[in-house]
């Protein structure tokens, strides 16, 4: 089973380009170079917002791939720059490039099929610095072998150091796996403890290791979360290498290749129509 808006995409894409030929496999250039720029006046800055809200349906229904990237260009919809419009713009062009994509669902969907509920986590570590230096946090989520859940968003608190936010980020994905861990109760399944993959040795140390707790006894005691439920076998954490991440695209820009790698290990699938080029945006 498949669930894609190749038909929605290719109208909007008619709507906002001026032609259909225009495509990329990039999903933005940079984070700067969405800032800055003329002020749109009244009619563009409607344009603007209304194209956001297309954007963040599409990402939100079948295209987690997109996430970040909206995520980043919704920010300015109270009062839309020039260059946050041509970034958006640019945005359609990869989405008329990958129209095609389809969110999978089957058994074999993806290495943890046979698990019930597995949790991806990710963080950017104050890596955009138009938002206050404030962490990304990504999180993928996938029951049975089929993603049901995903999110990008930036972190409500300014992290000190990488393993704080990556903490910070493994505390959320907590709790989403844990709705459907509960929800899988509801229906009668004997639910097992969930699991957690992240690239942070940092994070899991902290997780596992009462011991590491002083180190970040600054944090709000809600994120604190992870590492209670950790410790009492409730949820298990385990490492990833950062090239399988798949919330690394959740998290930052990434180009060509890399985007189109991960966006295959997420769940989505494109029918063959040769290589995928690594280059700059058009």
């Amino acid at each position: 089973m498949t669930l894609d808006l190749t038909a929605y995409i290719k109208a909007m894409v008619r709507k906002w380009l001026q032609t259909t030929d225009l495509k990329s496999w990039v999903l933005m250039q940079s984070l700067t170079g969405v800032t800055g720029g003329d002020k749109c006046d009244s009619l563009a800055a409607k344009q603007y917002q209304e194209l956001i809200g297309q954007l963040l349906w599409i990402s939100n229904t079948a295209r987690p791939d997109i996430s970040f990237t909206v995520g980043t260009l919704a920010r300015y919809m109270s009062s839309p720059m020039s260059n946050a419009w041509k970034a958006a713009l640019h945005l359609v062009k990869y989405l008329n490039q990958t129209s095609e994509y389809k969110l999978l669902f089957r058994d074999e969907a993806n290495k943890h099929s046979g698990q019930q509920i597995v949790t991806y986590t990710d963080a950017n570590w104050a890596l955009d610095p138009t938002n206050g230096r404030r962490s990304t946090s990504g999180g993928v989520t996938y029951m049975y072998g089929c993603p049901v859940s995903w999110r990008s968003h930036v972190q409500k608190c300014v992290a000190l150091s990488a393993v704080e936010a990556e903490f910070v980020a493994a505390s959320e994905a907590t709790r989403e796996a844990f709705f459907f861990s509960y929800l899988l109760r509801d229906l009668g399944v004997e639910a097992h403890p969930p699991t957690l993959q992240t690239d942070s040795q940092g994070c899991i140390q902290v997780s596992k290791d009462p011991a590491k707790h002083w180190k970040l006894k600054h944090i709000d005691t809600r994120y604190h979360f992870v590492r209670d439920h950790v410790q009492e076998g409730e949820v298990k954490i385990d490492f990833v290498g950062t090239t399988d991440n798949v919330t690394d695209i959740l998290t930052k820009p990434l180009k060509g290749l890399a985007t189109s790698r991960i966006a295959r290990l997420m769940g989505l699938t494109m029918p063959s129509r040769g290589g995928v080029e690594d280059v700059s945006a058009s």
